[in-house]
C-alpha cells in the first residue's frame, strides 16, 4: 500500500505496512474489521511527517478510510469517518460477528 502525501512544497509517495488487525466503531455504522497500517519508513527530509506516529484505519474488504492519526511536531490530528453511503458491502458486523473476530486475533 503507498499513500501520497503533500507538504506544500513537496509531494511523497509512502510505502505502508499493516501492523495490527482491529475492530473499529464507526458512528452511524457500527462496528468493522479493519487493518492498521503505519508508515514502512520515515522521511527524513520531510520533518513534519518524519517524526511521530502515524497510522490510517481501513475497513478490511473494502479498504474504504475510517480512521487517521497523525502526530505532527506541534500537535495531533485525527481524522473519522461519520457516515458512507454506496459503498457496495461495507456494514457493521452482528454481536456473532464480533466476538468471532476478536477470536481470530482482532482487537
Amino acid at each position: 500500500i503507498k499513500v501520497p502525501i503533500n507538504t506544500g512544497r513537496r509531494n511523497y509517495i509512502i510505502p505502508m505496512k499493516v501492523d495490527a488487525a482491529e475492530l473499529v466503531k464507526i458512528r452511524n455504522i457500527g462496528t468493522v474489521k479493519a487493518l492498521r497500517i503505519a508508515p514502512a519508513e520515515t522521511l527524513a527530509d520531510a520533518p513534519a511527517f518524519g517524526k511521530g506516529a502515524s497510522h490510517m484505519w481501513v475497513e478490511l474488504t473494502t479498504r474504504i478510510p475510517l480512521r487517521v492519526a497523525v502526530d505532527l511536531p506541534f500537535g495531533s490530528v485525527t481524522m473519522f469517518l461519520v457516515d458512507a453511503a454506496n459503498v457496495g458491502n461495507l456494514r457493521a458486523l452482528t454481536r456473532d460477528e464480533i466476538r468471532a473476530a476478536k477470536k481470530e486475533g482482532f482487537r
